[in-house]
């Protein structure tokens, strides 16, 4: 499943490329809040940005696709119960990844590569997001515990660009409902990026 998403977002990208007006990326910090179906989580990691435009309005507009790529770690406790006469707690570093496809909408600074003169711009957008978390740990047994988790569900993202020293910079939040049966987790999240073009 995991490189089934991977590969079907990069098949679109490719697709779109072959038609799209500028590419532009970016990497930044990233924070996540997971809440919901016995989950309460902050995690704290990297993301990394593409966005393809395919269709740009003059020099202050455009639509994109893309996504934010966010990779982030979070101390979590369990519970063994490998040996039930002594139920214990143990902590342990859980990878968060989050996937989301996107189609946006840009305006005003950053919403094409012509527009080098505006001092801020918006942006807004909404699609399919993917969130996978994993863990493991070696339980009072000597047995190695693993759990992968999956939700999926309508995804947004919207926020500001700003220029810094003549380059982009974004602060934004985004938003994920997992409509994964008996996993309908929300994820919150706050992402800074800094463009590379």
């Amino acid at each position: 499943m995991y490189k089934l998403i991977i590969s079907v977002l990069t098949v679109i990208l490719c697709i779109v490329s072959t038609s799209a007006q500028s590419f532009s990326h970016g990497s930044g910090v990233s924070y996540m809040k997971l809440k919901g179906s016995g989950v309460d989580m902050n995690a704290y990691g990297v993301v990394y940005a593409p966005r393809i435009n395919f269709k740009e309005m003059k020099e202050w507009a455009s639509l994109s696709i893309g996504t934010k790529l966010a990779w982030a770690v979070s101390r979590t406790e369990v519970q063994d119960f490998s040996n039930l006469t002594n139920v214990s707690t143990r902590e342990v570093t859980t990878l968060v990844v989050d996937v989301p496809l996107l189609v946006g909408l840009n305006l005003g600074a950053g919403a094409t590569r012509e527009r080098t003169d505006g001092m801020l711009g918006a942006f807004i957008n909404a699609g399919l997001g993917f969130n996978i978390r994993r863990f493991s740990y070696v339980n009072e047994l000597e047995q190695k515990i693993k759990q992968r988790s999956l939700i999926f569900g309508p995804a947004f993202y919207g926020g500001f660009r700003f220029r810094v020293k003549g380059k982009l910079a974004s602060l934004g939040a985004s938003f994920l409902q997992g409509l994964t049966k008996n996993n309908k987790i929300k994820v919150f999240g706050f992402r800074g990026i800094y463009y590379f073009n």
